[in-house]
């Protein structure tokens, strides 16, 4: 387990409610049940659902293989189905920065920013990240998409200063970036209280870790943070 915050079921469980609505997707769309209209919508949902389960084995413990195949999954997903709209940056985050932290495939890794290319996303960090697993990556925006609370890292993409942009993750893991997402109502916030529904799959800032693996930093000082995947740095 590498979550502080326990959920009121487990993620075993989660994983396992997700793998059934994949698998009923999934099955729907090899059987013809998807009507033209309610494609988008439910490659969309299949998406979510991938995504949350990626995060869930992660939180739950999960070595770096099995939560490589499920951001393989993903991805396969993602290329085939998404279309990009400014609230979904969340989603384009996390798969970038995974997929650079489990060190998928470049190849693979294509799949992704064909999309976001085809999408026009311009946006500085995923530019940025982007750039150190696929190097020929011709995107250079100065703009985040969502401000809050991404803005903070533009200084730290900016900065050459380790010791520096180390101290600046350190105030956004701690004062930013659990606090702005609650401030946007986004909808996995404080998902651990509920006890209705099974949705907390982890809270992790993916962003910072593939940041700081791009970076090259010395990273011991985030180590025990709040929402820092640490050991995804250092598969």
């Amino acid at each position: 387990m590498r979550v502080k915050i326990k959920s009121h079921r487990g993620f075993d469980s989660l994983i396992s409610e997700i793998n059934e609505v994949v698998q009923s997707i999934e099955s729907d769309f090899k059987n013809g049940k998807i009507n033209q209209q309610s494609v988008s919508r439910i490659k969309g949902y299949w998406i979510q659902n991938l995504e949350q389960r990626n995060i869930a084995l992660y939180s739950k413990g999960a070595s770096k293989e099995d939560i490589k195949k499920s951001v393989l999954d993903t991805i396969s997903v993602f290329a085939d189905g998404f279309q990009f709209h400014p609230a979904d940056i969340d989603t384009v985050y996390w798969l970038v920065s995974l997929s650079i932290l489990c060190n998928v495939e470049l190849e693979d890794f294509k799949l992704i920013t064909k999309i976001i290319e085809r999408d026009k996303v311009q946006d500085k960090l995923l530019d940025y990240i982007i750039k150190y697993k696929q190097t020929d990556w011709q995107g250079d925006s100065q703009k985040i998409i969502c401000s809050h609370p991404y803005q903070h890292l533009s200084k730290i993409i900016d900065t050459t200063d380790e010791e520096q942009g180390i101290k600046l993750l350190q105030d956004y893991l701690k004062n930013k970036w659990y606090q702005e997402h609650e401030e946007n109502d986004a909808s996995w916030v404080d998902s651990h209280k509920y006890t209705k529904a099974n949705t907390y799959f982890g809270y992790w800032a993916w962003e910072t870790a593939a940041l700081v693996k791009a970076k090259g930093w010395d990273d011991k000082k985030l180590k025990d943070m709040d929402y820092y995947p640490y050991d995804a740095v250092h598969w």
